[in-house]
């Protein structure tokens, strides 16, 4: 609380879900779990666990094939995005914020990794659907 409370311009946040709906740790596999859309949300830290104002969104497209490594990789390279976008619009005094309320959403803990396991190889089932689906239609 320190920390936050010394920075006069605020600390930002890239998220690595969509909020308010995915608080907390493992939110990206949480949403996958979910079948919810995946993204980066990138905010304001506040004393609360990812409470603070949202500035940005973005989501995460997924392609047949992707692993969660792969998806927290597109992931980091959206985080920079977003982060380069808000400091720019920050500093010319036109970004949006959202208010989050403490009772929007919900917060998430660490997945077992058994939990991300079974994820993993719904993803690549996925893929296999995908594929076979996808040699239907050219040989159709």
């Amino acid at each position: 609380p320190q920390i936050i409370d010394a920075c006069n311009v605020g600390i930002l946040n890239a998220h690595m879900g969509s909020l308010p709906a995915f608080r907390g740790v493992n939110v990206l596999e949480w949403s996958l779990f979910y079948e919810k859309p995946i993204g980066v949300t990138l905010h304001f830290i506040e004393k609360g666990i990812d409470t603070g104002d949202i500035l940005l969104f973005k989501e995460i497209t997924k392609e047949p094939g992707d692993k969660i490594v792969d998806l927290r990789e597109k992931s980091s390279i959206i985080n920079v995005e977003l982060i380069l976008e808000a400091v720019n619009n920050l500093c010319h005094g036109n970004q949006k914020r959202i208010k989050q309320y403490p009772e929007e959403g919900k917060q998430y803990f660490v997945m077992h990794p058994r939990l991300k396991l079974v994820l993993e190889k719904k993803l690549q089932s996925n893929r296999s659907k995908f594929l076979k689906y996808k040699d239907s239609a050219l040989t159709n």
